[in-house]
């Protein structure tokens, strides 16, 4: 749906996960931003992705109320399976938000005191899965989360999922610390073809940039493997070489 957030779950007192005829509710506002304020309502982009859904429960824990985003209505059923129903019965709401589309971000983001960004491409098949077009698209993601942060949110604060590819890839890669001062050169990932980094540099780039420009307070994480058992992504001839130090990678 193009001009309103599609609702698919309420708080209290509609029970969560109600249907309607076999029909998602659907609503551009939401029923509990009155009381964000005194219930600390936080945000989390991809809830259904491996990252977003751990990072949701960990909220759930600490006693936050917590509004999920998905990128397309069937994420909703990925998103069950991530959770268990206790948790999935105490969010406040999951809402189908497109990175592309400022507008909804904006309602979804409406009265949050936080928001977790961890949306971003995959790259299924290693470096050689993601493409430049890719990159672009997820700039411009960047820059509407940041964006809507900073029209919508109650408080303008941002936890921004990065990667340590935004950090390393110069044309001079020696050992050493990797920091706050350290960015990828983008001249470098365009000659090597190395497109996941430039999307992630460039993100957390417009990220910044646009964090100054509407005093959002930003916060980049950049981790640099993301593995586990229960990964529903990972594959071995792609995950090893990192976990080895592959020259190749």
């Amino acid at each position: 749906m193009e001009d309103e957030v599609l609702l698919l779950s309420r708080s209290s007192p509609v029970p969560a996960f109600c249907w309607d005829e076999g029909k998602p509710y659907v609503g551009a506002k939401f029923s509990s931003c009155l009381n964000a304020r005194e219930n600390k309502l936080v945000c989390v982009t991809d809830g259904n992705s491996f990252l977003g859904s751990h990072i949701v429960k960990e909220l759930l824990s600490r006693g936050y109320l917590v509004r999920v985003t998905i990128q397309n209505q069937v994420d909703f059923e990925d998103l069950k399976g991530q959770m268990k129903e206790d948790d999935m019965n105490k969010l406040e709401s999951v809402v189908v938000a497109k990175m592309k589309d400022l507008e909804s971000l904006c309602d979804a983001f409406r009265g949050c005191h936080a928001v977790f960004h961890t949306s971003s491409f995959v790259d299924p098949h290693g470096i050689s899965g993601y493409s430049e077009q890719m990159a672009f698209l997820e700039t411009e993601g960047a820059r509407n989360v940041i964006e809507a942060c900073g029209r919508a949110a109650y408080i303008r604060r941002c936890i921004f999922t990065s990667s340590l590819l935004a950090s390393i890839w110069t044309s001079s890669n020696l050992d050493r610390v990797v920091d706050e001062s350290c960015w990828s050169s983008e001249e470098f990932c365009r000659e090597n073809k190395l497109w996941l980094a430039l999307g992630k540099v460039r993100a957390e780039e417009i990220a910044w940039r646009k964090s100054k420009e509407l005093k959002v307070r930003l916060v980049t994480v950049c981790p640099g493997l993301l593995i586990a058992t229960s990964f529903p992504h990972a594959h071995k001839e792609t995950s090893i070489p990192y976990l080895k130090g592959n020259n190749n990678i």
